[in-house]
């Protein structure tokens, strides 16, 4: 295994404990650009794993499409239309 699919792994483990920080965070009210960062660090990890043509660019993928479906599920509800509508 080389070196670089070692990086990536560690990239991944740091790239889920920020998507877990602010995924907790979004919980607790705070409003902060943490989920943006979120999903610029896995797409430029992801990046730099197409670039080495490595292995770890699937669960790269798999993290960021999980963390998007996440915060999609776990956003605001949609208010209903006005009566007059």
């Amino acid at each position: 295994m080389p070196i670089v699919e070692w990086w990536l792994s560690g990239l991944l483990v740091v790239g889920l404990a920020l998507a877990a920080w602010s995924l907790r965070a979004g919980r607790v009210g705070r409003r902060s650009i943490l989920p943006v960062a979120t999903v610029v660090f896995l797409g430029v990890s992801a990046l730099i794993a197409a670039a080495h043509q490595a292995e770890a660019v699937i669960y790269l993928g798999l993290v960021a499409g999980a963390f998007v479906a996440a915060i999609s599920w776990d956003g605001p509800r949609a208010r209903s239309a006005p009566e007059d509508f």
